[in-house]
């Protein structure tokens, strides 16, 4: 089993990214028998399932530059983070459909 804590899901790449969304092939090595995960990025939850989507967390500090870009008025849409995550003014982060998180 798993150590206690907040690790629920371990999970490993069986095949690389394939097809036009780059879905990765993932296989549950321990843990609960899901793919579906919240991550959470600069105060931002994003519900994910890693099992038919593309997601990369390294990709967070990109994602936290490009929001720091934004002006007043602006909204910025953050392509390729696996989810609609978009940042206003501020660095004020956005989910799907414009409403806040």
């Amino acid at each position: 089993g798993l150590p206690r804590g907040r690790i629920r899901v371990v999970a490993a790449r069986s095949a690389p990214c394939a097809g036009q969304l780059r879905v990765p092939g993932l296989e549950v090595v321990a843990g609960e028998r899901r793919l579906e995960t919240t991550h959470i990025e600069s105060g931002v939850h994003l519900r994910l399932d890693l099992g038919t989507c593309f997601f990369n967390p390294r990709l967070q500090a990109e994602r936290q530059r490009v929001c720091a870009l934004v002006s007043p008025g602006e909204r910025i849409l953050v392509l390729y983070s696996g989810r609609c995550v978009a940042c206003g003014a501020g660095g004020e982060n956005f989910m799907q459909g414009g409403g806040r998180s």
